[in-house]
């Protein structure tokens, strides 16, 4: 379940980022082939300018399935243990800190350690016998402590994922700070090329291009840039 959303982005994808890419990312000492690489990109994101939004929407859908997917294993988790899974971390950690006389175990309230079991044989007669004894349950012993991890993870993803939702509505609203996640690697004059940039682009070539500056070194990405913009100028 939580690989869902990388295979949906995936397919989505379709490597069209490493295909409009390609002989640009990386060290290499030829300069003619990325030259003309970068002439065919800046053509492409020209020819396909106003078309990437919902290139854009789809990558931002897979970052709302992964909170929905966390909040669901959650719930989920929840219901097959009965409705204690929600509160179960915050009472083993407040059992942890409690005095030793007032201490009840809340794993074993979950994952009983004892129970009750029947054996039967056949005794002198052939007569079918049944005994009571008490069984350890070693299982449980390690299940109470997978679930408490399983607890703290979930939390922490969820926080997390929350966190960077607000951050991704923030660059929806935002675009002051689009510009400034673009204009990261841009350097003296091409910072202002850039913001034109981005003042001009679709939400969708923005998007692009934010993914473009991540997988390109500084040098290459500022001749991108100035290319970019000499091709706006002239359009």
């Amino acid at each position: 379940m939580f690989y869902l959303p990388h295979y949906f982005w995936k397919l989505c994808e379709d490597k069209k980022l490493d295909r409009i890419t390609s002989g640009l990312r990386g060290k290499t000492f030829d300069k003619e082939g990325r030259r003309d690489a970068c002439e065919n990109l800046v053509k492409y994101l020209w020819e396909t300018r106003g078309l990437h939004n919902s290139y854009a929407l789809k990558y931002y859908m897979c970052d709302v399935l992964n909170f929905v997917n966390v909040i669901g294993q959650m719930y989920f988790v929840d219901k097959f243990l009965g409705g204690v899974f929600m509160t179960y971390g915050t009472e083993v950690f407040n059992w942890v800190g409690q005095e030793d006389d007032l201490r009840t175990d809340p794993m074993i309230k979950v994952f009983p350690r004892l129970t009750k079991c029947t054996f039967y044989n056949y005794g002198a007669s052939g007569t079918l016998q049944a005994h009571d004894a008490l069984c350890v349950l070693g299982l449980n012993i390690i299940n109470e402590k997978i679930y408490i991890t399983l607890w703290v993870w979930f939390v922490v993803l969820a926080a997390l994922t929350s966190v960077y939702l607000v951050y991704l509505l923030a660059i929806i609203t935002l675009p002051s700070l689009r510009k400034a996640v673009v204009v990261r690697k841009a350097l003296g004059d091409v910072k202002d090329k850039t913001y034109h940039m981005v003042d001009k682009a679709a939400f969708g070539d923005w998007f692009l291009l934010y993914l473009i500056s991540r997988n390109m070194d500084t040098v290459m990405y500022n001749i991108f840039i100035e290319e970019l913009t000499e091709k706006y100028k002239s359009g």
